[in-house]
């Protein structure tokens, strides 16, 4: 009886964890961060920055802050231009945001030339010093191609030389896949969708790739993210000419406390 109590205690507390769809992104080339200069409410259809040069039409950014015991965190969009420091974003405020919090301009097209310098792209846990810890239980991937995708191909380009590196950092670097072409997808998750610009249902070039982990038919257990830790797609090769969107989105959960 006790175990039962136990497993549904369990199950409770899991249902009160916060869900997390959280796309891998990059500070590089987005720009410098900046602060709030006006505290948020929960429903703010808008924020008040220090400095909205960073910050136009389109921008995709995160704030970072909040109480330090309980850290939060939103993602966002500006839908219009700023006016004198005040950006308009897509979703309304979750959280309540102090004065000072970090408002950083982020990428997550992963359609870039990493050949010379490589682009990191990642999601995390909260910082270092934060509570929140994280399991990732799968990764979907999703991009449009200037042409048709075959298995051959990386996007409807040519192989990558390189690839695109998937790692985990949680104290020490452990490298989890890296893929090549459309057929390395195939191979890792089987879980792969082309899609066809001459099908009206589809309308355009692309491909989606669904990695899950959790679950005893895949790998049994989530991607566990301790504060601080961090999961890495690494590019390392010109994709612009492969592929002109290509996102990827880390699915799961912020880990119920012990």
């Amino acid at each position: 009886m006790g175990d039962f109590r136990q497993e549904v205690n369990s199950y409770n507390q899991l249902r009160r964890t916060r869900v997390l769809d959280l796309d891998f992104t990059t500070e590089a080339g987005q720009g410098a961060p900046t602060t709030l200069t006006v505290a948020t409410a929960v429903d703010d259809p808008t924020i008040t920055v220090a400095d909205d040069a960073s910050f136009g039409a389109g921008q995709f950014f995160g704030i970072f802050g909040g109480d330090t015991d309980v850290p939060q965190f939103y993602f966002g969009t500006v839908w219009e231009a700023p006016v004198a420091n005040v950006l308009k974003v897509d979703s309304q405020l979750d959280s309540v945001f102090g004065i000072g919090s970090v408002v950083l301009p982020l990428s997550k097209n992963m359609a870039v030339d990493g050949s010379v310098t490589p682009v990191t792209f990642s999601v995390q846990a909260g910082g270092a010093t934060s509570n929140i810890m994280v399991d990732v239980a799968r990764i979907m991937m999703v991009m449009e191609t200037p042409g048709a995708v075959d298995l051959n191909k990386f996007g409807s380009g040519a192989p990558l030389t390189k690839g695109i590196l998937f790692r985990r950092k949680n104290g020490v670097v452990e490298n989890i896949w890296n893929v090549k072409t459309n057929r390395d997808f195939v191979k890792l998750t089987f879980d792969y969708d082309p899609y066809v610009a001459s099908n009206p249902s589809q309308g355009i070039d692309g491909l989606s790739v669904r990695n899950t982990y959790a679950g005893e038919d895949k790998h049994g257990s989530s991607l566990g993210l301790e504060p601080g830790d961090s999961l890495e797609m690494i590019v390392r090769d010109n994709l612009l000419t492969r592929t002109t969107i290509f996102e990827t989105m880390g699915q799961g959960h912020v880990r119920p406390p012990k």
